[in-house]
Parts: C-alpha cells; sequence; structure tokens
C-alpha cells in the first residue's frame, strides 16, 4: 500500500471519528460536560503547573497586553462602562459590571 493510500484511509478514518465525536457530544449533558471538563482540568493541572516557569514570560506579555485592551475600556469611549477584575493565579477575568457610566458607579 503506497502513501497515498494509506493517507485516503486516515482522513476516512477520521471522518469517523468526527461524527462519532459529534453524535457523543449531542447526547452529552451539561452536568455530565462539567464534569468531563473539570476531570480533565484536574488531570492536566500538575503539568501545566511544572510547565509554568519555561512559559512565564510569554505569559506575562501576553497579560500586559490583554491588560492595556481592556484599559480601553475604562476609556471615555462612549457612554458606557465595564467594571472588571483580572485574577491572574486563576487565569480568569471576572466581569463585575456592564452599563451606562451614570448608573455603574452606584451601588447595587
Amino acid at each position: 500500500m503506497n502513501a497515498t493510500m494509506k493517507l485516503s484511509k486516515v482522513r476516512q478514518g477520521w471522518s469517523e471519528i468526527e461524527t462519532l465525536k459529534t453524535q457523543l457530544l449531542q447526547r452529552l449533558t451539561v452536568e455530565a460536560g462539567i464534569e468531563q471538563y473539570l476531570a480533565l482540568q484536574a488531570e492536566f493541572e500538575p503539568q501545566l503547573q511544572a510547565s509554568e516557569p519555561y512559559f512565564r514570560q510569554q505569559r506575562n506579555e501576553a497579560l500586559a497586553q490583554l491588560q492595556a485592551r481592556l484599559l480601553t475600556l475604562n476609556q471615555r469611549i462612549g457612554d458606557h462602562r465595564v467594571l472588571y477584575e483580572i485574577l491572574v493565579d486563576e487565569r480568569t477575568i471576572v466581569i463585575h459590571a456592564i452599563g451606562h457610566r451614570r448608573d455603574i458607579y452606584k451601588r447595587r
């Protein structure tokens, strides 16, 4: 069997895998999806932590770029504001409120 025929067979198999994956995802409940996500996160977190020093500089540069972009949301662009918080260690951005500037800073 030559290389072209092998590649064709792999592509055919890949289509079947994609079809099965789609069928499985359609049957997956939200709760089951969350459970799978959390299990994968727990499984890969040690590897992510171990590799963190190798990517610290790129991560910090990307974070600086993200913060610069988010700061533009706080500038006087239009009449709306976004109040957010960046949790670096959790790799999360928390959006606290989005609204008109006359209302956004009032206590809720």
